[in-house]
């Protein structure tokens, strides 16, 4: 294995590279010909990370017992994944080494926890001992450090305190010990995570089933929603599609043209923040009596609209006339209140005189503008595809403000 690396970071002359020291570190440049070990432990430390990795490529060929130390304190110092590979070559010599160190109270948090990072990759299990030591640290990371330390050693105790930390009521230590997990490759990190996502997409059960919740994802929202909002719009069985929700306002006031070419033959109206309330249940009832009125078009109403069961309410219109016979789509769009999506949801399921139907499609995720915190976003990729569905319902029941 140190033949095949050396090979990749050699030059074919066969010569070991010079690794030339950053500008502004006040490092001597290395002399041509074989690298003295000081000045390659000096690069290890190097303030560019594309120096750190060079040299920890050709330490890790190497792998000098000399070479602990020095990378023991640069991935304290930089916490590089690859300065973390490099240091696993040297497995239960990382002990002591790291051991001592972590043993210092004077060093910060994020140092400590690094110091356990060093422990779990020498695969020993005398490091166990000083691990289980910082389970009792002050530092939530530091803890969290500790336990991912002891379930890459195969200690049974450590997945019992990440799923601890898993449990937490702060969502600091919740995400370090999802991201913990998910560094190691361990079937007991695996279990403990897939036990914290399906506590997660239980909570999508408070969403009841007949609401269909969708998350596409989208790189710009305003360019992309009027076409996903039209596939519903299409979609639909209904005569009378309503969509409204927090990104409804926006489509209605500034994507009009959109939405008449994407839906040829329906008759559409729009209400924006800029009319008034009667005027948003006029144009509601314009939209409800052209679906009921039984000729062969479509109708959507796109745009602002309050809640049934907010202060100022819009009239019933869900309402059966003699010889009428339509039925009502509701969409939501954008990232809604659930206690609002549950309102409307109320008022069509208590007292709807037509046929109904509901759908939510969130616009959580946005590429660089995502509306979700980091542990949910670290949640959504361990989902994957199959349950992305589930994810949806269970960030929409969360969804309090």
């Amino acid at each position: 294995m140190a033949r095949r690396l050396l090979r990749r970071i050699l030059p074919r002359s066969g010569r070991p590279a010079a690794v030339t020291p950053q500008a502004r570190t006040g490092q001597r440049p290395a002399a041509e010909g074989p690298i003295a070990f000081q000045d390659l432990f000096r690069q290890l430390d190097a303030p560019d990370p594309t120096a750190r990795q060079a040299a920890a490529m050709l330490v890790c060929a190497l792998a000098p017992v000399t070479a602990i130390r020095p990378l023991v304190r640069a991935y304290v110092h930089h916490g590089d994944g690859f300065l973390l590979d490099a240091l696993r070559v040297h497995g239960a010599r990382l002990t002591l080494s790291a051991g001592r160190e972590a043993l210092q109270t004077a060093r910060s948090p994020v140092e400590r926890a690094r110091l356990m990072d060093v422990l779990g990759a020498s695969g020993d299990p005398a490091a166990a001992t000083a691990a289980r030591r910082a389970l009792r640290d002050l530092e939530a990371v530091v803890r969290v450090s500790a336990a991912a330390a002891l379930v890459e050693l195969e200690q049974e105790d450590g997945a019992e305190a990440l799923a601890q930390h898993l449990l937490s009521i702060h969502p600091e230590q919740r995400l370090l010990a999802v991201r913990a997990a998910l560094r190691l490759d361990q079937p007991a990190a695996r279990a403990v995570l897939e036990a914290h996502l399906g506590r997660y997409l239980a909570l999508g059960g408070a969403v009841p089933r007949p609401i269909s919740v969708s998350m596409p994802l989208l790189i710009d929202p305003r360019a992309e929603l009027p076409g996903v909002i039209a596939d519903q719009v299409r979609a639909s069985g209904h005569a009378l599609t309503v969509v409204i929700g927090p990104a409804a306002g926006d489509l209605a006031e500034r994507r009009r043209a959109a939405f008449a070419a994407l839906l040829p033959g329906y008759r559409l109206f729009f209400t924006t923040a800029r009319h008034s309330a009667p005027e948003q249940f006029e144009a509601l009832a314009r939209a409800r009596d052209a679906a009921a009125g039984g000729n062969a078009r479509r109708v959507a109403l796109i745009g602002e609209m309050p809640s049934p069961l907010g202060i100022h309410p819009p009239p019933h219109f869900l309402t059966r006339r003699a010889g009428e016979r339509y039925g009502v789509h509701v969409v939501f769009v954008g990232q809604q209140e659930f206690a609002v999506v549950m309102e409307w949801w109320d008022y069509i399921d208590g007292r709807s005189e037509v046929a109904a139907e509901m759908s939510v499609v969130l616009t959580a995720h946005t590429l660089g503008a995502e509306d979700m915190t980091e542990e949910e976003q670290e949640l959504l990729a361990l989902a994957g595809a199959g349950r992305r569905a589930a994810f949806a319902r269970a960030l929409l029941a969360q969804r309090t403000v």
